[in-house]
């Protein structure tokens, strides 16, 4: 064996041992930097949709004239487009899941409150004051409703 072939063997050994290390350590570290990048460009694509969906499903909310299943509807179409003038798709179910969650939001910062009148309430005094402490809290203007004794 001469000295050309110990030389080849050895760079065919380091040859594979490179291959080795690259196939089971640089290809999974680069293929999950690859989804981790998309992960976060549809993280991103989801928050500019929420905040597009906050801004559509106000108005909505407010209208009288529209059912719910009509504003849910138009709110929906309405996001898609808006979503489609920037390029961005994301699936339907998506979309219908980021417009009731913006509107979860609004109802939980005091918006669209749904207030049932009971007849019976006409019969109760209302000359006892009501002890309500001021729950007013600093995130936003969000009223956290009292909370409820049973012992007074």
């Amino acid at each position: 064996m001469s000295m050309y072939d110990v030389i080849q063997s050895i760079l065919w050994a380091v040859l594979t041992a490179l291959v080795g290390f690259v196939t089971h350590r640089v290809i999974p570290v680069v293929k999950n930097k690859l989804v981790y990048q998309q992960n976060e460009k549809v993280q991103q694509a989801e928050t500019m949709a929420l905040n597009f969906a906050k801004n559509i499903v106000i108005p909505l909310a407010v209208n009288a004239n529209l059912g719910n299943l009509e504003k849910r509807r138009l709110a929906v179409k309405k996001l898609s487009d808006k979503l489609a003038e920037f390029g961005i798709n994301l699936p339907e179910a998506t979309v219908s899941a980021l417009v009731e969650r913006a509107y979860q939001l609004y109802k939980a910062n005091g918006g669209d409150i749904h207030k049932l009148e009971d007849k019976a309430d006409n019969n109760v005094d209302t000359t006892q004051e009501s002890t309500v402490e001021d729950t007013q809290d600093t995130d936003g203007g969000f009223q956290q409703p009292p909370i409820y004794n049973p012992n007074k």
